[in-house]
């Protein structure tokens, strides 16, 4: 896998202060902004099911109606090198006139929008594995968010199931990982990962308190996680299903075995990251006997729409034409019926 920076594509900032629009448009950039005054009703949905507020479902959608508009009529939005910074205050405390500035295609709002989601795609799962060992081991949350000054966040949310009957879901909260836990178990095509949490010796809690001898137990485990910035909102999940099967002697676990049952996942994007390539189900195993792991993921390839263009004078970031990153949600499973959620990135 060829490894490439994070960060905006797009066509070279020549001009200041100006906006381009190709002369085989089929709209002006004006037009294609006033077109956001409808939009796709299933993105509101689909993002209110994500959890945001209708208010922020709905810009949302016309922040994707928009870009849409731009790339389909071939209009490069360039913004003035000299444009001001606007601070992480401004942003929070003014957040609706800062949308309404961004679909405007204001310069301050644009430059500002394309910062905050350089942020988070270069830092966020560097910066959630920090404030992932800050919560304590015994927290059970089965979802995080992790706030930016400008307001911007990332989200993971976590969960596993088991029993001996696919009628009888049995569910056990997750806790936080500790430090010697943020790395997954089986090696694969990311290089910076974050634990999100775990479920310890799922199948002996589950069965109250005791090992089941020769039974075998089905359980599903997920892990999604999801940005949101004033320019785009996108997530992704993983869904993996495994069996296991143990011997137990005295009472005590003599051997146990972790299997793959299935992995499926889904993703979706709304705004200037868009979806290249999703690899929806990938599986590997690595170890043998009780410590063998079993793990699933969902691979994302993202980038940024080419209707915008950075400098790097402006972002103070490296730029280069179609850059793309993977993100990745992960789920391991081992013979102890111990369960592990993961957030990664390639870039």
């Amino acid at each position: 896998m060829k490894k490439v920076l994070v960060l905006f594509s797009i066509l070279t900032m020549i001009l200041s202060g100006a906006t381009s629009v190709s002369a085989s448009s089929k709209k002006t950039i004006e037009e294609v902004k006033e077109s956001v005054n409808s939009y796709d009703q299933s993105i509101v949905n689909d993002l209110l099911n994500s959890g945001l507020s209708y208010d922020d479902a709905v810009y949302h959608a016309k922040v994707d109606k928009l870009v849409k508009g731009l790339e389909e009529n071939n209009i490069a939005v360039k913004i003035d090198p000299n444009t001001e910074d606007i601070s992480d205050d401004y942003v929070r405390l003014n957040k609706k006139q800062f949308q309404n500035d961004f679909l405007a295609l204001k310069d301050g709002a644009v430059k500002k929008s394309l910062i905050s989601i350089n942020n988070l795609m270069t830092t966020g799962v560097d910066e959630l594995n920090k404030f992932m060992k800050k919560q304590k081991n015994d927290s059970y949350d089965s979802k995080y968010t992790l706030e930016y000054p400008d307001g911007s966040s990332l989200t993971v949310t976590s969960g596993a199931t088991a029993s001996p009957s696919v009628t009888d879901d049995r569910i056990q909260a997750n806790q936080t990982c500790s430090g010697t836990q943020m790395t997954p178990n089986v090696t694969g095509p990311w290089n910076s990962t974050s634990c999100i949490s775990y479920e310890s010796s799922l199948v002996y809690d589950l069965n109250g308190g005791s090992w089941p001898n020769n039974t075998t137990w089905n359980g599903d485990a997920w892990t999604e996680w999801s940005f949101s910035s004033p320019g785009s909102y996108s997530k992704l999940k993983d869904l993996f299903g495994w069996s296991w099967k143990g011997t137990v002697s005295g009472g005590y676990l003599t051997y146990g075995d972790a299997s793959i049952r299935y992995d499926s996942g889904t993703a979706s994007s709304y705004g200037v990251v868009l979806i290249n390539t999703e690899y929806l189900s990938n599986s590997n195993t690595n170890g043998d006997g009780t410590n063998k792991w079993v793990q699933g993921y969902t691979d994302v390839l993202f980038e940024v729409t080419g209707s915008f263009s950075a400098s790097y004078g402006i972002l103070s970031v490296s730029v280069n034409t179609g850059g793309q990153w993977h993100q990745y949600a992960i789920d391991e499973v081992n013979g102890w019926s111990d369960v592990h959620h993961y957030a990664a990135t390639y870039k």
